[in-house]
């Protein structure tokens, strides 16, 4: 039997015997790979709260934590850079010596630190790089004038880190997009992947009547409020609807650091549109109701991995318009499981939501169409061709530990 190593830099809540991801799906969708290891150790920042503002979380009896200082944006990880260190370099160094393989997310500032062990130890790496660094922080507003010579400067370093461990690791990039930059760099074993955490129990073939008499359209949006996902664009492309005469509900699902700006934007959209912030919504009956609600869901982001949440509304047959950019077209194959827009496009967006609420023939198609490809990738399905993956790789690096399970 081995044991695996898995470090990400998404914080986690920590309470007596809670453990709760503050965001994302990562360390949730790695726990799934417990059939195969005797011990999986997640090794993620970690931050103490009141246990009644945590929702309970039952991982498998083979996941244990290993905690690492917290932290909340990178340069504030630079400023605290020794004691971040002297706090988690010896983590590191006890896991890692234990360990059989080691996992990585990137983008992550510990990421380095872990790989450098991990090939001092020996042993033999997996990457998985969940998004580009230079989109995602091209489109935050903050970095302006020296910041914005700093950011250059961050990602030109974030991304020669990042070549450096992909050559000597087998990586899992989330996308074509960023699997192609890679190989560009010079990186021979790269996987296109993304994670998934659908259930079969998830799965809800789309209702196929034929026609929706609802006086106000129900539109869903879910995801983090910051400016790469590109909420204002909907809020552009539902003034337009609005004005054309449409009755559009907005639920507005997540939250995050651009959620002020966009409740004033609230303010000048016509009175035929409504909008309903939700906050932070966990899994539960709130937010699977919400998507049974929806007659569309609309991701405009400017930037993306392979978001998580495209799988989950599919699996429950919601249509969905999303912009052409990242990862998003290896999950979305357009008038076949949705709808494709360009980014920062209003009226593109206006119209691709406009033809699927009137069109109740393509709407049922790309739901169905969107059903059957969640079907596909739930995430037993996804776990087992990781390990597929990594078992193949390893075989011909003449790695292969006598401890891991045959995928």
């Amino acid at each position: 039997m081995s044991r695996l190593f898995f470090i990400t830099d998404n914080l986690h809540y920590h309470c007596g015997d809670y453990v709760v991801p503050k965001a994302g799906n990562i360390s949730l969708f790695i726990a799934g790979f417990h059939t195969y290891f005797q011990e999986i150790v997640l090794c993620v920042p970690m931050q103490e709260l009141d246990k009644s503002l945590l929702t309970p979380l039952e991982w498998p009896h083979k996941v244990r934590f290993a905690g690492l200082a917290p932290y909340e944006t990178v340069l504030e990880y630079a400023k605290r850079l020794p004691k971040m260190l002297w706090h988690n370099l010896p983590v590191f160094w006890r896991e890692i010596r234990r360990a059989d393989m080691v996992w990585i997310r990137l983008p992550a500032a510990n990421g380095i630190f872990a790989f450098m062990i991990a090939k001092a130890l020996r042993r033999p790496t997996v990457v998985f790089l969940v998004g580009d660094a230079d989109k995602v922080s091209a489109t935050n507003p903050r970095y302006r004038g020296w910041l914005a010579w700093l950011r250059k400067v961050g990602v030109y370093v974030d991304w020669k880190v990042t070549v450096f461990m992909a050559r000597r690791s087998l990586v899992f990039a989330y996308g074509s997009e960023l699997a192609n930059k890679l190989r560009q760099a010079g990186c021979s074993d790269v996987e296109v992947s993304f994670t998934s955490l659908v259930k079969d129990e998830d799965l809800r073939y789309p209702d196929k009547t034929s026609a929706l008499a609802l006086q106000t359209r129900r539109v869903l949006f879910i995801g983090r409020l910051s400016r790469e996902k590109g909420v204002h664009i909907l809020f552009e492309a539902a003034s337009l609807l609005g004005k054309d005469g449409y009755r559009l509900r907005l639920d507005i699902v997540g939250s995050g650091p651009d959620e002020r700006n966009l409740k004033s934007w609230v303010k000048a959209l016509p009175a035929d549109v409504l909008v309903k912030f939700w906050g932070y919504l966990p899994h539960g009956e709130k937010f699977n109701h919400l998507i049974k609600q929806a007659e569309v869901f609309v991701l405009p982001s400017l930037s993306e991995g392979v978001p998580k949440v495209l799988l989950e509304v599919m699996a429950k047959g919601v249509p969905v318009v999303a912009s052409e950019v990242g990862g998003i077209p290896d999950l979305i194959t357009h008038n076949h499981n949705g709808l494709l827009v360009p980014p920062r496009n209003p009226q593109a967006l206006a119209e691709a939501i406009k033809v699927l609420l009137d069109d109740n023939q393509l709407r049922s198609r790309v739901a169905c169409g969107a059903f059957h490809f969640a079907q596909e990738h739930t995430h037993q399905k996804q776990v087992a061709r990781i390990m597929g993956q990594v078992h193949e790789y390893l075989s011909q690096q003449n790695l292969w530990q006598q401890g891991i399970r045959d995928a």
